[in-house]
């Protein structure tokens, strides 16, 4: 929980994708966490949402119709895919993360970990390669 509060500024956009989602956890981190309530509400209140772009301003048919990074990365970004990973969404993460704390075994809990850890990387990565590419349809450079 520090290093969440302490690499976020206290200031600015926070940029996630799906906000409803992200700040329903960090104002459930909030109650779990009190003394890190504040912070986590005031990231909870910065939250600029990329997929709002592709609700509102871009569509193209091979999202078929979805919003979801999943279906806008492969189009946007097509050397980066979900397909090749040990979890591939985000309701599969959620369930690995809940068997990770009830794993008593050192070594299977390490793998769990690993693969969250490599999930969350691409998760983060995918985001970032959109936003890149979102400008160079706009004609800025990355």
């Amino acid at each position: 929980m520090t290093a969440l509060v302490s690499d976020i500024a206290p200031l600015g956009s926070v940029i996630v994708y799906h906000q409803s989602f992200e700040a329903s956890l960090l104002r459930k981190l909030a109650q779990a966490f009190p003394a890190y309530a504040l912070q986590l509400e005031s990231i909870a209140t910065r939250l600029w949402d990329l997929e709002d772009i592709f609700k509102y301003h871009y569509k193209h048919p091979d999202f078929r119709g979805s919003t979801s990074s999943k279906k806008v990365l492969p189009v946007l970004v097509p050397s980066l895919s979900y397909t090749t990973s040990t979890i591939q969404r985000g309701d599969q993460a959620q369930t690995v993360w809940e068997a990770m704390i009830a794993c008593t075994n050192q070594t299977e809990k390490q793998g769990l970990v690993d693969d969250l850890y490599a999930y969350c990387q691409l998760d983060t990565l995918a985001m970032v390669e959109i936003y890149r590419s979102l400008l160079g349809i706009v004609g800025v450079e990355p």
